[in-house]
């Protein structure tokens, strides 16, 4: 793998390789069809709009698509996938601008908000998934499925489909990333590294945490970023208990400032990055021992990773006072660690909370976001750092560049 800090350009040019769609497009399917066999299902029925791009290469609206039940795909172990598209304008653009798909779009049967419909749709809906089963010669093999409706479930058991969980089976193809997967996470990166700077130049006493993501959005989207899924700018008091929102707190002098920014960079591939800035000239001491505190807890967790490690090795390293992650089994999300691709949260998962007991292994070129959290109980502020990286077979390379904070820690 190159170099984190060596990225091509974004535009599509003759003089160099750079990242290749149609091999990131025939490798995806082919890891998702691998996958699929391995599982021993005969299709993958797949709503996610992240996966569904994963399988097939095409999108819509991300985030609006995520929330709802409107198009959706069929993807086979030995045949191309089906999309099953919007009717209208989108069913028409997509045939012209998927040809890799020729014959394998169709419409899509929306049963979700059709009221005294619903029933009606969702048994239509199934009959069609049904008789494209048929023709592929896989009606009588377990179809996974990415996630699930109340009219789903009965519409499929009425129409005596046998359904399973998908999700082993996608997130087996897709937490070990490829060479243009590797590249789109590095271009994500390099955008929010450059976010990071325009809104550290831009803090000053007066401004508003609405402000602040206003310049961290503008950013984004001007650099090639598809969505922003989350913006989060907590400063002062916000900081501790640590405040996952936006809101017009105005920043005072002294203040810390949290930011952590989630887009969707180019090819869709996200970013999930925080960093901590202090609004003065110099920090106070309690703010340089807080903003240690949480870089050497992060670089302690970053130091165990490499291939062939497991979870449960780099939880190990990770603080458990704040949230009592053992005690309560379950996580809170500041000592954290996740998956990145093209979803923001994927396996592997690394907490206390249960990956000391049910620990996964580490694999080469998994994507990682790795977060953590300093702040005493009843303080007045708390750090936030998270950094992006790829698991290689001889430690972690970073992909998240931006610089720490020097008024905060010397390096």
């Amino acid at each position: 793998m190159a170099y984190a800090s060596r990225i091509h350009g974004q535009w599509i040019v003759d003089y160099e390789e750079r990242v290749n769609p149609e091999r990131l497009r025939k490798e995806r399917l082919e890891r998702l069809q691998e996958q699929i066999r391995n599982h021993g299902l005969g299709a993958l029925l797949l709503y996610d709009p992240s996966y569904i791009r994963y399988a097939t290469g095409t999108r819509h609206q991300q985030l609006f698509t995520t929330q709802r039940f409107l198009r959706y795909a069929l993807v086979f172990a030995n045949a191309d996938p089906i999309i099953y598209e919007l009717v209208g304008p989108d069913l028409q653009l997509k045939k012209t601008a998927a040809p890799w798909l020729a014959n394998r779009i169709e419409p899509a049967v929306v049963w979700q908000y059709a009221g005294p419909a619903t029933g009606y749709q969702a048994r239509k809906w199934a009959s069609g998934i049904k008789e494209a089963l048929k023709q592929e010669g896989i009606k009588d093999l377990p179809l996974g499925v990415d996630k699930l409706h109340i009219d789903m479930l009965e519409a499929l058991r009425n129409a005596k489909i046998d359904f399973v969980d998908g999700m082993p089976a996608v997130w087996d193809a897709t937490n070990i990333k490829t060479m243009d997967e590797l590249e789109l996470l590095k271009q994500a990166s390099a955008i929010v590294d450059a976010a990071f700077d325009r809104a550290k130049e831009f803090i000053k006493p007066g401004v508003r945490g609405y402000e602040i993501a206003g310049v961290i959005a503008e950013t984004l989207y001007a650099l090639g970023s598809e969505c922003i899924e989350d913006i989060i700018v907590a400063s002062g008091g916000h900081t501790n208990p640590y405040l996952r929102e936006i809101t017009d707190k105005i920043v005072r002098p002294s203040d810390l400032v949290i930011m952590d920014i989630d887009p969707a960079g180019p090819g869709g591939y996200y970013s999930d990055v925080a960093r901590t800035f202090v609004n003065a000239k110099k920090a106070t001491e309690e703010q340089k021992e807080l903003y240690k505190e949480c870089y050497e807890s992060l670089q302690g967790i970053l130091k165990t990773i490499r291939t062939g490690v497991t979870t449960a090795d780099v939880a190990e390293k990770m603080p458990s006072d704040i949230e009592q992650a053992e005690k309560y089994e379950t996580t809170g999300l500041l000592h954290y660690g996740h998956g990145l691709g093209i979803n923001m949260y994927e396996p592997p998962v690394i907490t206390r909370a249960y990956s000391l007991k049910y620990p996964v292994e580490l694999k080469k070129n998994m994507v990682l976001a790795i977060e953590t959290y300093a702040g005493k109980e009843g303080g007045r502020e708390g750090v936030r750092l998270e950094e992006n990286l790829v698991v290689t077979d001889t430690g972690c390379e970073l992909i998240s560049l931006y610089p720490h904070d020097d008024r905060l820690i010397e390096l």
